[in-house]
């Protein structure tokens, strides 16, 4: 499955198509990427904190 580059413009006229399955290759990618978010902003939280308390 080839697919074309995306320009700014094809972007900004159907901005729902980068949401698309296929650009992430699956779910389980997608959420493995957004745990891996939560994770490091959890950590930025937990890390500010206790600097912040000492």
């Amino acid at each position: 499955m080839a697919s074309k580059e995306l320009t700014s413009w094809d972007i900004l006229r159907d901005p729902n198509r980068i949401l698309l399955e296929e650009d992430y290759g699956s779910w389980l990618t997608l959420l493995i990427y957004l745990l891996t978010w939560v994770v490091e902003i959890g950590l930025l939280f937990v890390i500010a904190l206790d600097l912040l308390r000492r």
